[in-house]
């Protein structure tokens, strides 16, 4: 299994009170390349108050690519949707864990 490698956009999230912020997130591995079918991407969150920020979606889970010759490979960027119920400070959490259980975790601010 590959270690993956996570590039999150923005570096920290400014996530208005009753809103939502969107993150970008791309995961290849250490070669640039899509990472393997069946790896989990998870989201999720910390919050330092009382009132979490859900996130839409929770997972996705990356698909068997198969292309033609000469077909360039585009590795997807996923759209997370973080719910800024309270406001308040905590973390964008992104955990990877491939089909041979390697597992990468990143992490953003939020606020």
């Amino acid at each position: 299994g590959s270690r993956a490698v996570v590039t999150l956009t923005p570096r920290a999230l400014v996530c208005p009170a009753g809103g939502t912020a969107d993150v970008q997130v791309k995961v290849t591995d250490v070669n640039g390349n899509i990472m393997p079918a069946g790896t989990v991407v998870a989201f999720s969150t910390v919050s330092s108050g009382l009132v979490p920020f859900p996130v839409n979606p929770g997972s996705v889970k990356v698909n068997n690519v198969v292309l033609a010759l000469a077909e360039p490979m585009v590795v997807p960027t996923y759209t997370v949707t973080v719910g800024c119920l309270g406001g308040g400070s905590g973390k964008f959490l992104v955990t990877v864990t491939t089909p041979a259980r390697v597992e990468t975790l990143d992490s953003i601010a939020i606020n």
